[in-house]
């Protein structure tokens, strides 16, 4: 049976057991172009449930002929989506900076460098000091910060790395 057929049938008649026949042409091919950008396994799958819930959302969008292309399009979007989520997820916090281990024992030093972080933030520009809390402590993305500041994104990066720059300065500084 055609795609074309398939979707008017869901669409129509209110067919969802031919969605299965969607899966089952398609579940392949957007594995692999999730795999591909993911080189994850459960990503992947992760991925391709996805796919097929918000195609299946959104199939009256879809005025190609061939599914495929379509649902490529969605499972690379949301695989891109996954893949910037996740290396957010692993930025460093502000700690790379004092040159502190991750380890959760208690160290004098440690201490003392985190107040003396402490400090540094305290004496920054209520802005500055806004927008490096919203990065770092509430772990926004740039774009989210850029519209909550109304900024460019890429003045909202600029600024970060100036800041971290400085920051790391004052920290030389007082050692």
């Amino acid at each position: 049976m055609e795609d074309k057929e398939i979707v008017s049938r869901i669409l129509s008649k209110g067919d969802v057991g031919s969605y299965r026949l969607v899966v089952e042409k398609y579940s392949g091919l957007l594995y692999s172009k999730a795999l591909g950008i993911l080189k994850r396994h459960d990503m992947a799958q992760d991925i391709v449930q996805q796919t097929f819930i918000q195609a299946y959302q959104r199939l009256d969008d879809c005025h190609s002929p061939q599914l495929g292309p379509w649902l490529s399009a969605i499972a690379v979007h949301l695989s891109l989506n996954a893949l910037y989520k996740e290396r957010r997820m692993k930025t460093t916090g502000m700690e790379h900076m004092l040159n502190i281990s991750d380890d959760t024992a208690y160290d004098e030093q440690k201490e003392a460098r985190l107040l003396q972080l402490e400090q540094i933030m305290k004496e920054l520009p209520p802005a500055d000091n806004e927008l490096l809390r919203l990065f770092y402590y509430k772990r926004m993305a740039t774009a989210d910060i850029a519209k909550k500041l109304n900024m460019s994104q890429s003045n909202v990066l600029v600024r970060i790395h100036r800041l971290r720059n400085k920051i790391r300065q004052s920290l030389q500084n007082t050692q």
